[in-house]
């Protein structure tokens, strides 16, 4: 996999793996052949995936907020699917309304979406 693309699932994947309450893997599996957009795969264990990629021409923080953006989509199917309710990561201040959403801030942030307040920096929700 693509060092970039590692750098930035990193994060994300500690998050998921201490909060998320799925079983995902991520495997070094292009999904499609662009030279600046390496990519991979996230698969549940029921056999369903999905792509991420990054764009080689962002900066490392837009590179993480990208990727957690769209594995974030999948972890909250895999969590709609097992039942779990969906809003992952769940909003300190609204969490019955919406999960936290990614940005590229400095560092990149899980926040809120209708306050614009961080929450926690993306790999460190949870902990």
């Amino acid at each position: 996999m693509d060092k970039a693309l590692i750098d930035a699932v990193e994060p994300i994947w500690r998050d998921i793996q201490r909060t998320a309450g799925v079983d995902l893997r991520i495997a070094d599996e292009p999904y499609q052949d662009y030279p600046r957009h390496p990519s991979a795969m996230v698969w549940d264990t029921d056999g369903t995936g999905a792509g991420f990629h990054t764009d080689l021409e962002a900066s490392p923080r837009e590179r993480i907020a990208q990727v957690a953006d769209q594995v974030q989509e999948f972890v909250i199917e895999a969590r709609s699917a097992a039942g779990l309710p969906s809003n992952w990561p769940p909003c300190p201040v609204h969490p019955d309304r919406h999960p936290l959403a990614p940005t590229a801030s400095e560092p990149p942030s899980w926040t809120c979406p209708t306050t614009g307040t961080p929450v926690a920096p993306i790999g460190e929700f949870g902990s």
